[in-house]
């Protein structure tokens, strides 16, 4: 009883700090971490029933429209806004860490980070206009789960590159076990939606997280709360344009 209560408590925990979700959160811990491919499945859930109501009222350009503002307030847009931060950073950052970390504890957001925003979210809806039907289902379950594992796989490359922060607190809670779980579990939705073909989407998702923490542990000895944000935002677009390949 008591380690299914400590499972319950990591799963509200992963609800809390990944949704707008009013639920209190608990201590984060490696079952935290397992949970956060099925939080976004469950956010993937909650598009589809959208999907379903609003497509009978709405075009399908301005029903992905609606779809998309509604996944980005349900997560608060937490990811985005780590997105947004980490290009900012980069490119004031002059390769310099400590310019790059203040930069990314800067709470406003600079003109760069508004472009790179405006081309995420434009490159989210032309890759999304193109799908239709049971196709376009399974991509609203695919992409944030894909989004949600790719932040747990990324914690286990790298460590902290701050000493403080909510980032440090889930790079330091990783476990191999956490990530083996969440990766499973991914898998086998993957192959549930696509069959074989999961494996590009699987392999291409590896290939960006790896090398987004090549680069992050190269410059910064580490990545940071941000950065798992952007790799959550880059891993759901690069899941995208793979879809729209295979």
């Amino acid at each position: 009883m008591g380690r299914i209560i400590f499972m319950i408590k990591g799963l509200i925990s992963a609800i809390g700090f990944l949704t707008i979700i009013p639920v209190k959160s608990h201590n984060i811990t490696e079952r935290t971490l397992f949970w956060f491919p099925l939080v976004g499945l469950s956010l993937g859930v909650i598009l589809v029933i959208l999907n379903s109501a609003f497509i009978k009222f709405f075009p399908s350009n301005l029903n992905i429209i609606i779809l998309l503002t509604i996944y980005i307030m349900l997560t608060g847009a937490l990811h985005l806004d780590g997105f947004a931060d980490t290009v900012d950073a980069i490119a004031g950052g002059n390769g310099n860490k400590n310019r790059i970390l203040e930069i990314m504890s800067d709470s406003h957001i600079g003109s760069i980070g508004v472009v790179a925003l405006i081309c995420l979210l434009g490159s989210k809806y032309v890759s999304l206009i193109n799908l239709t039907g049971t196709t376009f289902n399974k991509v609203l379950l695919i992409m944030p789960l894909m989004g949600r594992w790719s932040m747990v796989f990324s914690m286990l490359l790298s460590k902290p590159a701050k000493t403080e922060g909510l980032g440090k607190y889930f790079i330091s809670s990783v476990s191999i076990l956490s990530v083996i779980l969440s990766t499973l579990i991914t898998a086998i939705f993957l192959f549930l939606f696509l069959g074989q073909k999961c494996v590009y989407i699987l392999g291409a998702v590896i290939i960006v997280v790896l090398l987004i923490n090549l680069f992050f542990n190269k410059i910064l000895g580490g990545i940071t709360g941000d950065i798992l944000g952007a790799v959550c935002e880059i891993s759901e677009l690069t899941t995208l344009l793979v879809l729209q390949i295979i």
